[in-house]
């Protein structure tokens, strides 16, 4: 039998991380939560670890759940969460909602050390209205949306924070309903990296995980273009950059969004890659069932000569 006592303690670590807002706050809040379970670790068989854990991944799915439908009249299956949800989305995303008690312990202690790499925004961040005009730029280029998230809602989190490695990051799963998850901080340098520019690139490697299953692996026949353009990769990370910066140049090739193309990259941009592209997508919905007539065809408004990856 549970102690009932000890069970309100895990009630209230629980209700009170709900609650909290900041990377600041929500390590401070997991710190209490995973001093709690130590006190209760070996009592009672572990049933009150078992307690504690469920009641918190119970209360984020419960908290989430506005998150899994797409906004009533949107018609992608998108979702972004905004700035003052996004660190706790993060939190969810970190822990395996079935997983056992010592899953759900390692997943906090990896969180509390990731808190750490936020840091105060440096420069401006991607608005929701830029990241609108992104996604219905790519679907009806390439039907992108409708590939990388099958069933479950695209969720791109918006963060008020700057990251010290990374401007942004694409969250691989093997999960076939939704393979990605697009992480967005504040740029470190806007003179460098554009905030537009860099959203699309993350959509491209999401596309990568979609169509492969694994970005170690290329997606088929991009090889080519190691030899038939400028965009030469040595290693694995580098062939997943360059897939990513050319899906990123064939999203922006829209009137309006051009002024976004970066001063510096990865490639020589050349129709030959929108079109490989187009291919690219245009199986994926086949092999989905989800291919319905031709995609448009490119036309790109312009060429970008650039230089090798960061």
């Amino acid at each position: 039998m549970v102690d009932k006592s000890k069970s309100e303690l895990g009630r209230k670590r629980v209700a009170d991380l709900i609650e909290r807002r900041t990377f600041e706050e929500i390590k401070t809040a997991v710190e209490a939560f995973l001093a709690a379970v130590d006190e209760v670790h070996d009592e009672l068989n572990g049933m009150l670890v078992w307690d504690f854990c469920r009641r918190l991944t119970d209360a984020l799915t419960a908290w989430a759940e506005p998150y899994t439908t797409v906004p009533r009249g949107s018609k992608l299956n998108a979702v972004i969460v905004p700035p003052e949800h996004a660190p706790l989305m993060l939190l969810k995303f970190s822990l395996t909602v079935d997983g056992s008690p010592n899953d759900i312990v390692n997943g906090l202690k990896k969180f509390i050390g990731r808190c750490d790499e936020f840091v105060p925004p440096i420069c401006g961040a991607i608005t929701e209205t830029e990241i609108s005009r992104v996604l219905n730029a790519a679907q009806k280029a390439y039907r992108l949306v409708d590939i990388v998230a099958p069933k479950e809602p695209l969720k791109i989190l918006r963060f008020n924070y700057s990251h010290t490695v990374y401007n942004s990051q694409c969250g691989l799963s093997d999960n076939p309903d939704c393979p990605a998850t697009v992480l967005l901080y504040h740029p470190k340098a806007s003179d460098v990296h554009d905030r537009v520019f860099i959203f699309a690139h993350e959509l491209g490697h999401a596309l990568h995980q979609t169509l492969t299953g694994d970005v170690e692996t290329a997606p088929e026949g991009f090889e080519k273009f190691h030899e038939s353009v400028s965009a030469k990769w040595n290693t694995v990370k580098e062939m997943q950059e360059c897939f990513a910066d050319a899906a990123a140049l064939s999203i922006l090739n829209v009137k309006g969004l051009g002024a976004h193309f970066p001063s510096r990259l990865s490639i020589d941009m050349s129709p030959n890659f929108a079109r490989f592209l187009r291919g690219l997508c245009e199986s994926a919905l086949k092999k989905a069932g989800k291919y319905t007539e031709p995609l448009p065809s490119p036309n790109l408004m312009w060429q970008a000569k650039l230089y090798p990856p960061r």
